[in-house]
């Protein structure tokens, strides 16, 4: 597998039919509706390992 930037990928399409996947959308949360879910110290999430592939795993 080559690894390359999404921004710098080319040949990729969103497909037109809607029963089909047309576009993604990534997000994270951490908590809750209180501040007693807040998380105790400052915190991070790394996605830098996401991937987008033209194949099937």
């Amino acid at each position: 597998m080559v690894r390359r930037p999404g921004g710098g990928r080319t040949g990729l399409r969103f497909v037109t039919n809607a029963d089909l996947v047309g576009r993604a959308h990534f997000s994270s949360f951490f908590g809750g509706t209180t501040p007693s879910s807040a998380p105790q110290r400052d915190s991070w999430i790394r996605s830098d390992d996401v991937q987008v592939s033209t194949t099937a795993p």
